[in-house]
């Protein structure tokens, strides 16, 4: 397998993150937008998990931004699914 070219402001290393309580999550190379490549970020949540976001206030946000925009206000969340070429949605 061929390495992938690097940014040269990518960080040198990154720091061991710790165990969040409640929260489990995982990432796999599902080949949505590049191959080899992890590009999906599957976490899950403890029931009760306080849910919160942050928005674009763009007039012409993206169909995964308005679903977020319409269950937000409940606060609670189970799970959340994050693909990279959905990274760019306003």
């Amino acid at each position: 397998m061929a390495a992938h070219p690097v940014s040269p402001l990518a960080p040198k290393s990154y720091p061991d993150l710790p165990a969040i309580d409640g929260v489990r999550y995982a990432t796999a190379e599902a080949g949505i937008k590049y191959k080899n490549r992890t590009d999906v970020l599957l976490m899950a949540f403890d029931e009760g998990t306080t849910a919160a976001g942050v928005l674009t206030r763009s007039k012409c946000s993206s169909a995964a931004v308005d679903w977020c925009r319409a269950n937000l206000p409940g606060g609670k969340a189970r799970g959340l699914v994050v693909n990279y070429h959905a990274a760019g949605g306003l």
